[in-house]
């Protein structure tokens, strides 16, 4: 089960969940990994689908993003993560 708070624009957000992007998303998959806060063009996309999730991403107005990961106790079973974007790239 997925949950999402988002507080972004509605139609990157159906996208999002509608297209199964939460499976191979690089932020995500830090989050699991991780517990620094990274921005988000730091980070190593290794596949094609991380390049997606990540250009969809832009088109949404994250041109720039910092990456929180945001654990809630509950082990690996529950992944939370905050995202802060920008329309300005470099913001972060």
């Amino acid at each position: 089960a997925c949950r999402f708070m988002l507080a972004c624009d509605a139609a990157w957000a159906r996208s999002y969940v509608c297209d199964g992007h939460f499976e191979c998303d690089p932020w995500l998959a830090y989050a699991a990994q991780h517990s620094e806060p990274k921005v988000a063009s730091a980070l190593k996309l290794v596949d094609a689908d991380h390049l997606r999730v990540q250009a969809l991403a832009a088109r949404a107005g994250f041109a720039s993003a910092l990456i929180v990961p945001a654990h809630s106790g509950a082990g690996h079973s529950r992944i939370s993560v905050l995202c802060l974007g920008s329309s300005s790239a470099g913001y972060f």
